[in-house]
């Protein structure tokens, strides 16, 4: 009976950007997908990915988290609801960008470096 290794490589994903400590909730997702760590924002009681043009208050929904994995439309999704997040490995929806959301997460206790 022989063994055979297999090798790999294995790159960690560094999302957090330090010690604040993270929430999570489960959270229902609206008549779209969102892919995993996109920012959202909650409207008529679901999650929807925010999109351009939407500043520190959406028209349509206030600002709610960054989606922890995927979610299929009509489906639930784990959200971070705090914690500290490197900007640069967050999914931004086209049009957005961590400028545009910085200042209005802060008041939800999240921190974008």
């Amino acid at each position: 009976m022989s063994y055979e290794v297999k090798s790999g490589t294995y790159t960690p994903e560094n999302v957090f950007a330090g010690p604040f400590p993270v929430k999570t909730e489960v959270a229902a997702v609206g008549a779209a997908a969102i892919a995993r760590l996109t920012p959202v924002k909650l409207v008529d009681g679901k999650i929807a990915a925010i999109a351009a043009g939407t500043e520190a208050a959406p028209v349509d929904g206030g600002l709610y988290g960054i989606t922890a994995d995927d979610g299929e439309k009509n489906g639930e999704v784990p959200v971070y609801l705090t914690g500290e997040f490197f900007a640069d490995a967050l999914n931004w929806p086209a049009g957005t960008a961590a400028e545009d959301v910085k200042t209005a997460f802060r008041a939800l206790g999240i921190f974008l470096k």
